[in-house]
């Protein structure tokens, strides 16, 4: 993904100048003629990530500009600032610098000197990092469908198997916790996302429910919650009650050749709403991650989220592989 850089100054040459040069080096630019202007097109488009900031225009000068800046709310992280200063104005300058631009060019300036402080400065910009925990759902997650899944396993494997399969994944989450505990992160900059976790106004309470329930999953939400994480909504609820309403009808058909029309009928809409999921959820990582901060996100290993993820978004995985075929979350409508 292209760096989105903002040019502010009242002169259409030099901005022009600018834009075709940092363009051409591979940059997304945006122009603006004032602070007011550049501040509107900071809140509009929310990922510009360095702005080239004059420091006399007329409507607002670049430092009124500046001290608003650090002020926005809403936006997705707060933009470098680089000045652009006349020469033999050093005072300016620091005064710049003392309110939060990182660095100044002297006008006239060198068209490759623009380009290395560019490089540099979105150099030092803070990645914004996930750690992407894939994992297996257990029937504590899945509300009132865990007594019909259950049985619909048993009925096609046998009781030895579910024993197995219980087992299996419960030694998975016993890993996932012990990797999670060991994890030494700066907890109040932390911000956990989950599968299956509507944005709603009662994220905490479906995570609490589901942990007394004895969900392992959510038992380790709770625990980041505890030490200072933040809980982010993280996927559509329309989008989570129309896979739900497919899995209940699977699980609730009366025979055997119903059954089997609803899964034929389900498999051909679940590819295109698993896509439509993980878009969402990956715009809302985007949208919600700032640079200092770290995401925790818990996520079924049928999506392809940390695929789609911008490419500021520094991604580690808890754990390498899981001795589990991905098939198994479909056994359950196998």
């Amino acid at each position: 993904m292209k760096s989105t850089l903002l040019i502010v100054d009242d002169e259409p040459a030099l901005s022009e100048i600018l834009k075709k040069h940092l363009h051409r080096e591979g940059y997304e630019v945006l122009t603006a003629t004032n602070g007011r202007e550049a501040l509107a097109l900071v809140r509009q488009h929310g990922n510009i990530r360095l702005l080239l900031l004059d420091l006399k225009m007329p409507g607002m000068s670049g430092l009124d500009c500046l001290k608003k800046l650090r002020r926005l709310r809403g936006i997705k992280s707060t933009p470098a600032a680089v000045i652009m200063t006349a020469y033999g104005n050093p005072s300016s300058a620091r005064e710049a610098m003392s309110l939060g631009a990182v660095d100044y060019l002297t006008k006239p300036f060198d068209l490759r000197q623009v380009s290395m402080v560019a490089r540099e400065v979105l150099s030092r910009q803070a990645v914004r990092k996930l750690v992407y925990v894939p994992i297996l759902h257990t029937s504590h997650d899945m509300g009132t469908l865990a007594g019909s899944m259950k049985e619909t396993f048993v009925r096609k494997f046998g009781p030895k198997k579910w024993e197995g399969h219980v087992k299996a994944i419960d030694e998975m989450w016993t890993g996932i916790g012990e990797k999670i505990r060991r994890l030494d992160l700066p907890w109040d900059r932390v911000k956990v996302y989950q599968d299956g976790l509507p944005v709603c106004a009662k994220e905490r309470e479906i995570v609490a429910d589901l942990a007394k329930t004895g969900s392992p999953n959510h038992r380790l939400v709770q625990g980041l919650l505890h030490r200072g994480a933040t809980l982010v909504g993280t996927e559509d609820p329309q989008l989570l009650v129309k896979e739900y309403q497919h899995y209940k009808r699977i699980m609730t058909s009366k025979n055997h050749a119903e059954r089997e029309r609803l899964i034929h009928q389900f498999e051909r809409e679940e590819k295109d709403l698993m896509m439509k999921r993980d878009q969402f959820i990956r715009n809302r990582i985007e949208t919600t991650l700032k640079g200092d901060e770290i995401g925790i996100l818990f996520m079924g290993l049928l999506h392809r989220v940390d695929e789609q993820l911008p490419s500021d978004i520094e991604v580690s995985y808890l754990i390498d592989r899981l001795p589990f075929r991905r098939s198994f979350e479909m056994e359950m409508v196998a």
